[in-house]
C-alpha cells in the first residue's frame, strides 16, 4: 500500500469512531515508531484502521519479513493487555467470536 516499508496494523471497531481509534492505537502500545510514519484510516461500520512504521530496530530484527499473527497466542497477550483499559473488548471479542 504504498508506506515506505513494514508496518505493525491493527483495527478496531467500538461504539464511536474515537472510541475505534483509541481501541486500535492501544493495540500498538509499545511497537513500531510513529516518527517514521502512522495513517488512519476510517472503514465502514465504524472500523479503524491503524498502521504504524516499524522502528529502526524491529526492521532489523525481523529482516523486513511480515508476518500476521491472527490465530497465534500473540493475539491472545495483547487482546488481554487491551482488556486492561477496555474491560468492554473481551465481550465484544466473544460477541464476534472469537480473535481472528
Amino acid at each position: 500500500m504504498g508506506f515506505g516499508g513494514p508496518v505493525w496494523h491493527a483495527s478496531a471497531c467500538a461504539r464511536t469512531l474515537r472510541d475505534s481509534l483509541a481501541l486500535a492505537r492501544s493495540a500498538l502500545r509499545g511497537v513500531g515508531s510513529p516518527l517514521l510514519g502512522e495513517w488512519e484510516e476510517a472503514g465502514g461500520s465504524g472500523v479503524v484502521h491503524v498502521r504504524r512504521r516499524l522502528s529502526e530496530r524491529e526492521q532489523q530484527e525481523a529482516a523486513l519479513a511480515v508476518r500476521d499473527i491472527r490465530g497465534t497466542g500473540e493475539v491472545a497477550e495483547r487482546v488481554a493487555r487491551l482488556e486492561v483499559d477496555y474491560p468492554a473488548v473481551k465481550q465484544l471479542i466473544e460477541v464476534q467470536g472469537g480473535v481472528h
